[in-house]
Formats: structure tokens, sequence, C-alpha cells
């Protein structure tokens, strides 16, 4: 399978109202269901994720502090050696990509070592973190093709083509009538419709689109990142 170089920004601890935050998952064996949050307690600032090989693959996030997780986690998951592999993150975005990083990647091997997502207490708020990971899954809807709006939010991630790196999601609504694509797309495109075009838009940059006229194009990295009308701000692309 072919492999590409991609970048993925980690940002602060996610925290709502002075709480941090974990994802929770309404089928804890599907990580595109991993979109719920509960609010922790305030000791805890760490989401540790486990998963369950014997419970086939079964996905758990539970609040978690940084020293405890950091013990608990796994260097290397080996279906051969443990029932349950257990990693940490630490924002809700990257939380989710780990989530499917290690149910789609790591479980299809017998010997794969882990990756952390948490940001070490001496680094800056914000830094990059370089993996390689196969080509990007994202929802599709079909070459140039309308999604169904009845059926759009029970599709489920398809792998894309090398050179379609991005997951994208256009909305179009003009008074009660709307239209959607989801797909997978290439840089250029992303580039002009959703970073050139879209961003310069205010009535796009809010995720409110109910009785408004709005023709909107969105560019993400992680799986399934394109569910949403306007994906979650941690997945949305940055071009130069």
């Amino acid at each position: 399978m072919a492999l590409l170089f991609a970048t993925f920004l980690l940002y602060s601890v996610s925290s709502v109202n002075g709480f941090f935050q974990c994802p929770v998952c309404t089928d804890r064996g599907d990580p595109a269901s991993c979109t719920g949050t509960i609010d922790c307690d305030v000791n805890f600032n760490v989401c540790e994720l486990s998963i369950f090989l014997k419970e086939q693959n079964r996905i758990e996030f539970t609040c978690s502090d940084r020293a405890s997780c950091s013990q608990a986690e796994t260097k290397e998951c080996s279906p051969d050696k443990q029932d349950k592999c257990v990693f940490c993150c630490n924002n809700l975005g990257t939380c989710r990509e780990q989530a499917y990083l290690v149910f789609s990647d790591f479980l299809t091997t017998t010997h794969r070592p882990a990756v952390s997502t948490v940001i070490k207490e001496t680094d800056p708020p914000t830094t990059t973190l370089t993996t390689t990971l196969g080509p990007s899954m994202c929802i599709q809807c079909g070459k140039n093709t309308p999604c169904d709006l009845k059926t759009v939010d029970s599709l489920t991630p398809q792998i894309c083509n090398v050179e379609y790196p991005y997951c994208f999601t256009t909305i179009i609504q003009d008074h009660g009538n709307k239209i959607v694509y989801k797909g997978c797309q290439e840089h250029d495109f992303c580039l002009a419709k959703y970073q050139q075009e879209t961003m310069s838009k205010p009535e796009c940059l809010t995720g409110d689109y109910a009785g408004q006229v709005v023709n909107c194009t969105f560019c993400c990295t992680g799986t399934a990142c394109n569910s949403p009308d306007k994906p979650i701000d941690s997945t949305l692309l940055h071009l130069q």
C-alpha cells in the first residue's frame, strides 16, 4: 500500500468552561462514532484511549491525569501479547485521530510501536508531529455526485486515491434547498475553493447554516473528518 507523509498540528488541551474534555463513542467498535464529549474532573488533563483487543477491538476513552496515563501507556501494541492497549492524548481532535490511527493501522499488524499524541510539559503550546500514514479515508458520495441527504449520515469512510490526500465537503444552500458534496480532493482544489474562497466568507465560518444562503467548501485531514457540513476546527487544512 502506498504511503503518504501527513502532518498533524497538536494544539493545547481541549477545555470548555474550565473543564477538560474527552471524546465519547456511541458505537465502541467504530471510531467514526466518537463525536460526543464528556467533561472531566478538574484533576484530569489527559484522555486515556483503551483498545480491547479481545473484545472486537472495543474503543473506550476515559479521563485521566498525565502521570497515570503515561505509566499505563502501551509501548508496543501487539494482539499476540496484550488483551488491551492504552494510548494517551490531550486534544479532542488528536484523540479522535488517534482512535482512527490505532483502530485502522496498528491493529492490522502483529507488532507495531505505539504513538502518543500527548504534548510533553517542556513542549511549546503548539508543536508539529510528522508520521507515516496510509491513504486518507474520507466520506465519499461519488465523483461529482451530490450526497443523498437521507443516507449521508450513515456513510462510512472509504480509502482515497493517493493523488487526492485530503477530505472535502461542500454545502450549497439557497432558501431551503440544500446540496452537499463529500469526497477526496487534491491540493490545488483545496487551496482555491477552501483556503482562498471559503475562508474569506464570514457566513461559512460559523457552521450554523440554518436558513442561510451559502456556498462553502472545506478541506480537512483525518479519517471521516468531512462527515459534518463544517469539519471540526482541529482537522481543517492549512495550506501554504
